[in-house]
This record gives C-alpha cells, sequence and structure tokens, in this order.
C-alpha cells in the first residue's frame, strides 16, 4: 500500500520534469530580445539596410512577434522568436559585411588593372 503513494509521485514528477525543462522564464525571453535588439543594432552599423535589406527585415519582424508573444505572457514563444531575430541580424550582419568587401576588392581591383595599365603604357613609351 505504502508503494502506491510513492509510484504515484515518481510518475508524476517524471512527467513533470521535462516539460520544465523546456519552460522559458520570463528573464530568460528578457535576455534573449536584448541579444537581439544588440543583433539588429549590429546589423544596422554594417549598413544591413542597404545592402541586406530583406535578412534585417526579417529580424524586425521577428522581434516585433516575440514582444507581442511576451506582451501575452507566452515567454517560450517570446524567447524562440527573439531567438529567431537574433540569427536573422547576425545573418543580415554577415551579408552586409561579405556585400562590403566584395565592394572593396572590385575597387582595389579596378585599381590594379588601371596601374597595370599606365606600367605598360609607360614601358612602351620607353
Amino acid at each position: 500500500m505504502n508503494r502506491s503513494p510513492k509510484l504515484l509521485a515518481a510518475a508524476l514528477a517524471a512527467a513533470l520534469l521535462p516539460g520544465l525543462a523546456f519552460a522559458s522564464s520570463k528573464d530568460d525571453a528578457r535576455l534573449m530580445q536584448t541579444r537581439a535588439e544588440a543583433a539588429i543594432a549590429a546589423a544596422e552599423r554594417a549598413e544591413a539596410d542597404t545592402r541586406a535589406a530583406p535578412s534585417l527585415q526579417d529580424a524586425r519582424a521577428l522581434l516585433a512577434q516575440g514582444e507581442g508573444s511576451f506582451d501575452d505572457r507566452d515567454y517560450r514563444d517570446a524567447e524562440r522568436e527573439f531567438e529567431r531575430a537574433a540569427a536573422d541580424a547576425r545573418l543580415a550582419e554577415a551579408r552586409a559585411r561579405q556585400a562590403r568587401n566584395e565592394q572593396v576588392t572590385d575597387e582595389l581591383s579596378a585599381a590594379i588593372e588601371a596601374l597595370r595599365t599606365e606600367i605598360n603604357r609607360l614601358e612602351t613609351e620607353a
């Protein structure tokens, strides 16, 4: 007879504990929101508005969704949306930096080609 309450308590704990491991707290969601906002700010500094606009727009939209979920006290969804917003913002930043690097590479290649042309011209005159 004593086994029954203990068995019931063990079964109940086994059923509830995994769910608690995945539950998000308000603080966890707020921390992820801060990370998402910081990632968006970094993307903006990298000129993602002009060089990777779709990814940055996605990040901003997910941030807004997360804020809505947070306001609805759905902290698990909010944390997930903030996490996705941060990932999209990091992608936007990376794409913006890549675009800038490609532009610089093209400019350097053009300058090198102009120097080669000038060197060839000077060598033929000499």
